[in-house]
């Protein structure tokens, strides 16, 4: 993470953010799918909560001195859905049985690959 992505999560709402922590390290640790957005790689994980299916998305930006996680949060489900439809490419997407998604030979996940709880 960025040398005041920790701190960031503090200041923000109290404190209350800290607990994204978790969040963030599986997000980037196993994301479901990973989205390129001009320079950015965008991780994006989704966990099923109190209120239903909540998704996480991590942004790693290049900076001068190496690639640096810049921003972890929450969006609703809509909001990713726009997201990956807008985006440049699809860089990794796993697959419903834990593995990376076949892709065709013009890098389009396969229809078999897609899983909608």
């Amino acid at each position: 993470m960025g040398t005041d992505q920790f701190a960031k999560l503090g200041r923000k709402d109290k404190g209350a953010r800290q607990s994204y922590i978790g969040a963030a390290y599986q997000t980037l640790t196993d994301p479901i799918v990973v989205i390129k957005e001009g320079d950015d790689d965008i991780y994006i994980k989704s966990f099923i909560s109190e209120d239903g299916i909540s998704t996480f998305i991590s942004v790693e930006k290049d900076k001068e001195n190496g690639r640096f996680i810049v921003t972890n949060y929450k969006r609703r489900r809509k909001e990713v859905e726009k997201k990956i439809k807008k985006a440049d490419s699809i860089v990794y997407l796993k697959d419903n049985r834990g593995s990376p998604a076949r892709m065709d030979k013009e890098g389009v996940p396969r229809a078999e690959s897609f899983h909608t709880p």
